[in-house]
């Protein structure tokens, strides 16, 4: 499997929604073509049943069921290939809670190396 093809494959395997090629062009600096044909191979090697069987679960329901709601936003960085959510403050008071500060072990997470760019307390509404 080519280098190309199986980061795309990998992008694709995580992502949440639909991604536009330019994007994927973009991010794996490669031809347009490039990408166009190795989608092909992927369409191919792959049917939506078989995919989210492989996936395991599929958790955009449950994304889109909490935005719905107000529970969860989605926040685009173009600088990123895949959206991130926020929780809202319906989702903290609903909780019963005033701030994430007040969520356990809020401290430890929030300087965590992985996700400290990604947890910003949500916008009052």
């Amino acid at each position: 499997m080519s280098n190309i093809l199986s980061k795309l494959e990998t992008i694709l395997f995580v992502a949440a929604k639909p991604l536009a090629t330019k994007k994927i062009v973009k991010v794996l600096s490669a031809s347009e073509d490039e990408i166009n044909n190795n989608l092909e191979i992927l369409r191919q090697k792959y049917n939506k049943p078989e995919l989210e069987t492989l996936r395991g679960v599929n958790c955009s329901l449950i994304l889109r069921n909490l935005m719905m709601r107000g529970l969860v936003k989605e926040v685009e960085d173009p600088a990123n290939l895949l959206p991130t959510y926020e929780v809202t403050m319906d989702y903290l008071r609903h909780l019963g809670l005033n701030n994430l500060q007040d969520l356990p072990d809020y401290d430890k997470l929030h300087n965590h190396e992985n996700i400290v760019n990604t947890l910003t307390p949500p916008v009052n509404q």
